[in-house]
């Protein structure tokens, strides 16, 4: 319980918990894993992480993300992989994804695998976090 205080007296409120969005990040890179966690943390995100397709396919089992941030080359499982697997199966189809690599190749096969964004390495933080941002708020408008 929280207390407002109001003209001298004080009102007990139940506060309503505001649900954090879920961002699940799928790098193989652990340095630009915790740089890339921690800005998105910084601006009110939770994060939680995947370091290949298969790592993210039992997250997304275990709690679906609101977006979906994929490096594409990963072992184990890439990151085009991952958007086909998403893709096609039916409870996660509509997560958005934002695909990053260092390399150009790839990038237009993520999106015609169905990646709603992407991002060539190196990037800003302020564009992923754009990039991020219009995803969530059309995902709340389309709700």
């Amino acid at each position: 319980m929280n207390f407002i205080r109001s003209d001298a007296r004080r009102v007990k409120v139940d506060l309503l918990p505001i649900p954090l969005r879920t961002v699940l990040l799928v790098e193989d890179d652990p340095l630009l894993i915790t740089v890339l966690e921690s800005q998105l943390i910084g601006v009110g995100l939770r994060v939680e992480t995947a370091h290949n397709g298969i790592e993210a396919m039992s997250r997304i089992a275990g709690r679906q993300p609101d977006v979906i941030i994929t490096d594409l080359m990963m072992p184990v499982m890439d990151g085009l992989a991952l958007i086909e697997a998403v893709r096609k199966n039916a409870a996660w189809r509509d997560i958005p994804i934002v695909a990053i690599s260092a390399s150009v190749q790839g990038m237009g096969k993520a999106v015609e695998l169905g990646a709603n964004q992407i991002l060539q390495k190196p990037f800003e933080a302020e564009d992923l976090h754009d990039m991020v941002a219009k995803l969530l708020n059309a995902k709340t408008v389309n709700r």
